[in-house]
């Protein structure tokens, strides 16, 4: 899992988790991951965001995923249990070499 991380969304302080699983959480043949709203966040009880996942490497974006509307409310988590084939990561030299996660994010909406 990543550290947590807080994220200004618009004045909105809130945290975040970016939870992967190299061997998925249920298909091994999978990496699997996960946007993960913390439960002791200060902001509002729900956030209606728009998110999109992205593993990027030496600069550029080398898999992504469509861009996904959620309504986060605090301790809520979603995402891909099979984000991508392990294979396909082996097989891109650029992921191998190094790779990092990306969340690409938009706030529409919050109710407190």
């Amino acid at each position: 899992m990543s550290p947590e991380c807080v994220i200004d969304m618009e004045g909105i302080d809130t945290k975040w988790k970016l939870c992967i699983y190299p061997r998925g959480d249920r298909d091994e043949n999978f990496l699997s991951v996960y946007l993960h709203r913390k439960q002791d966040v200060l902001g509002p009880d729900t956030i209606d965001l728009t998110y999109k996942l992205e593993m990027c490497s030496q600069g550029s974006i080398v898999y992504q995923r469509d861009a996904c509307v959620h309504k986060f409310e605090k301790n809520d988590f979603l995402g891909y249990p099979k984000f991508i084939e392990r294979e396909v990561v082996f097989n891109i030299q650029k992921i191998r070499d190094s790779a990092t996660g990306h969340i690409e994010h938009t706030l529409h909406n919050v109710e407190e």
